[in-house]
């Protein structure tokens, strides 16, 4: 924050990201990992799935970049900076089926997988967790036809 004799600014801070972080606000182990950024003086961005809602972002597919931008914050997500993304669960968990959610939550959450998944665009960088890994690796059909491969 910037400060003069009259008024108090706010200063925007941006970044581009080498390294990015989905996750859950919860997650110890997300913690963690920007610890270790932060010792190795790694720019990050973490993203977690409580805080999409206060972002704007734009995902420009053709130039593969993203954006986004909250109040006093922004990021530049591009395949020139990002040398890895760690893709940790940033899934909500799993409820019972009585639960009733309001459309917007379940409007948000449907955005919010589908965000993650923009993630993919960056192919070109280290990746920890790849969603499609993890997708194909929860499916009880994959699984059984790999157990079988394997002859188990």
């Amino acid at each position: 924050m910037i400060q003069n004799s009259r008024r108090c600014v706010l200063e925007t801070v941006e970044i581009a990201p080498a390294v990015v972080v989905l996750g859950s606000r919860y997650d110890i182990t997300c913690d963690y990992v920007v610890s270790q950024l932060l010792s190795h003086s790694i720019t990050y961005l973490r993203l977690n799935t409580e805080d999409l809602p206060q972002f704007a972002i734009s995902v420009e597919p053709s130039n593969r970049v993203m954006q986004g931008q909250t109040e006093g914050f922004s990021f530049l997500v591009a395949p020139c900076h990002l040398r890895a993304v760690l893709f940790r669960r940033p899934i909500f968990l799993r409820e019972s089926e009585n639960v009733f959610r309001p459309p917007e939550i379940q409007l948000a959450r449907i955005h919010w997988a589908s965000f993650m998944r923009s993630f993919m665009m960056f192919e070109e960088c280290r990746w920890m967790n790849h969603p499609a890994a993890t997708y194909k690796a929860e499916n009880k059909a994959v699984q059984l036809a790999v157990a079988e491969s394997l002859g188990a």
